[in-house]
């Protein structure tokens, strides 16, 4: 799951850059039904992206605590083996 997030996100920026897709502009009241389907897509892509981003930040986040636990002696990784 977390490869298939992470080729989400990088094709997402490839779109829509770092920042990723602008919050979309609700539409006015009374607005035809076409332009609520693709302001609700919109919103999806939206939240879709900064969900995959708040969990690759979380994960980058994780990497960095575990290596500086590693370096400071913190966690012993003497005779781990890596899979």
């Amino acid at each position: 799951a977390y490869k298939a997030n992470v080729q989400a996100y990088v094709a997402a920026v490839a779109v829509y850059g770092e920042e990723g897709p602008a919050k979309p502009t609700k539409p006015e009241e009374g607005a035809d039904d076409a332009a609520l389907k693709a302001y609700d897509a919109a919103l999806k892509a939206y939240d879709d992206f900064q969900a995959l981003k708040a969990e690759i930040d979380r994960l980058t986040e994780y990497k960095q605590r575990l290596i500086s636990d590693v370096v400071t002696g913190q966690i012993d990784v003497r005779g781990e083996q890596i899979q």
